[in-house]
């Protein structure tokens, strides 16, 4: 067992939950899950924040990419390790809320492209 005081999570302890040696399905990076045959799509968004325009690459299960999933995936990139929580919505949030509270933290004209390219190779 990992004890890091600098660590905010508190304890770290390691996953029982599989045999030594196999990976959790669950921890599985995405690019991980792609190459075990999963499909794998990755989206162009632009949208402002706060104002100024910026782009990024967002990976996705579906060829087509929902906003309010892009608004909740750009409100992590940008507010995803800060102190207070409570700049997420809810896990339980509907998509108007969280394209509302994209817009309230500065997060606004999401476009993304009309549909993601499929990723063959995890090198991309």
């Amino acid at each position: 067992m990992d004890i890091n005081p600098h660590y905010k999570g508190g304890v770290q302890t390691p996953d029982l939950s599989v045999p030594d040696g196999q990976p959790s399905a669950d921890a599985n990076p995405p690019q991980a899950q792609a190459a075990s045959g999963e499909r794998l799509f990755r989206h162009r968004v632009s949208y402002l924040y706060n104002e100024q325009p910026r782009q990024q690459e967002l990976e996705y299960d579906q060829a087509q990419l929902p906003p309010e999933v892009a608004a909740l995936r750009l409100l992590l990139i940008h507010y995803g390790d800060g102190e207070n929580s409570m700049l997420m919505p809810a896990a339980d949030a509907s998509p108007q809320e969280v394209m509302d509270q994209a817009q309230l933290m500065g997060i606004t004209t999401i476009e993304i492209q009309s549909t993601g390219r499929e990723i063959h190779d995890v090198s991309e």
